[in-house]
């Protein structure tokens, strides 16, 4: 099975520890990813990994993320695609039988 590349569009979630990651199809935004979990993500605090804790999709395709560590005002964040299961981990996402790619935007958080 091939890679699929998507598009993570990353905007700023309700508190300092949450980010909202909107992913679709890179050449067809209208089709959402569904079914991503904790395991699939990998968040970065500038160009440091940021331990998610846990992630929601509400609505299919958007996904709150949060993070151990809250970010600060003027500070960048990132998301990839991730599988953190794999050995070694990998910056590929496996959700069933499929294979996802991506990085966000850089994000500056804004306090």
């Amino acid at each position: 099975a091939g890679v699929s590349d998507v598009k993570i569009v990353l905007t700023q979630g309700s508190t300092l520890s949450k980010l909202v990651a909107k992913v679709s199809w890179l050449h067809n935004e209208q089709f959402p990813i569904a079914g991503m979990a904790s395991t699939n993500f990998k968040a970065y605090k500038g160009d440091v990994a940021n331990v998610i804790t846990g992630v929601v999709e509400n609505p299919i395709g958007t996904y709150e993320i949060t993070v151990t560590t809250a970010y600060v005002d003027a500070e960048l964040a990132k998301v990839e695609t991730y599988d953190s299961t794999a050995t070694p981990p990998v910056a590929v996402a496996k959700i069933g039988q499929k294979f996802y790619k991506g990085l966000s935007n850089v994000l500056t958080i804004a306090d």
